[in-house]
């Protein structure tokens, strides 16, 4: 546990490139993708494995060296790299927030859900505790930079299909994916795991009765969270025209259908439960 989190604690070293092979490594041996998983196709995360690899541990304190900004805060990267940096960082931390609370606070009770995990005033999303370039930052601090504050706070223009890249360690969050993205492709990773999460129809979109009426079209309920993004990545400033393009043929039809218009987009419900297997009590170095 102490060496798996000495990020936590790390002096500031010479700033470096995020490490974009040790994690597609480690995702290639601790990810099981089109799994079963409580009734849902998901990608498996193996969570002991991650903690016992003393390379995940190297990993985390590295990216506390990462260089992304200037002193003024500023980005130093290319648009991709900024991408690519910050979905693996993020995707890495959320690992490591797990792993770094095995129990509900003042219990011995094994956490199921990142939801279960409090740090005094904060939540596993709002605790600044993780060493990210040289500042500690929050997890949703991580996920702001590239989804909704992407442009007011760093002059980039954003991208929605970054959805489907950052997950928050639930059953109805997106797949992770089996590698790393990297700078020169993470555009076109991007857009494969948007189409893949979209197609799935236990996480991503589907036509069903969930909320007791037949015929409805729902999608995940992050498009809910996030609706005033997906409306700006829109050239007309609707989401759902934004979002269309990337549904199967029946969420064409009816996005298209003139009789479902106006067109109210409905959610599908959320579960938080872990996207894989996690014995507390024996999943760290």
């Amino acid at each position: 546990m102490k060496l798996l989190f000495a990020a936590l604690f790390a002096a500031t070293l010479s700033a470096k490139q995020m490490d974009y092979t040790t994690w597609d490594a480690l995702t290639k041996k601790y990810f099981t993708t089109n799994k079963m998983w409580h009734g849902v196709n998901k990608t498996v995360v193996d969570y002991c494995g991650f903690g016992k690899d003393k390379r995940f541990a190297e990993l985390i304190q590295s990216v506390g060296e990462v260089d992304l900004t200037d002193k003024n805060g500023s980005p130093v990267v290319t648009r991709d790299e900024w991408f690519a940096a910050h979905i693996n960082i993020y995707n890495i931390l959320v690992i490591a927030t797990i792993i770094k609370h095995p129990y509900f606070e003042g219990s011995e009770q094994c956490i199921e859900s990142i939801q279960n995990i409090t740090e005094g005033a904060y939540t596993g999303f709002t605790a600044p505790v993780w060493k990210v370039g040289g500042e500690y930052l929050a997890l949703d601090d991580v996920e702001y930079r590239i989804t909704s504050k992407m442009k007011s706070d760093w002059g980039l223009e954003p991208d929605c299909r970054v959805h489907s890249t950052i997950v928050c360690a639930g059953i109805s969050c997106p797949n992770l994916r089996r590698g790393a993205y990297f700078p020169d492709q993470v555009y076109d990773q991007m857009q494969e795991e948007f189409e893949l999460w979209m197609t799935n129809g236990d996480i991503g979109a589907r036509l069903g009765n969930l909320g007791g009426q037949d015929d409805l079209y729902y999608v995940t309920h992050i498009f809910r969270w996030f609706r005033a993004q997906l409306d700006y990545c829109s050239p007309t400033g609707v989401g759902s025209d934004w979002l269309v393009q990337f549904l199967p043929e029946d969420g064409v039809k009816y996005f298209n259908d003139p009789d479902n218009q106006p067109l109210e987009l409905q959610y599908m419900p959320y579960n938080w439960n872990l996207n894989g297997p996690f014995e507390c009590r024996d999943c760290s170095l």
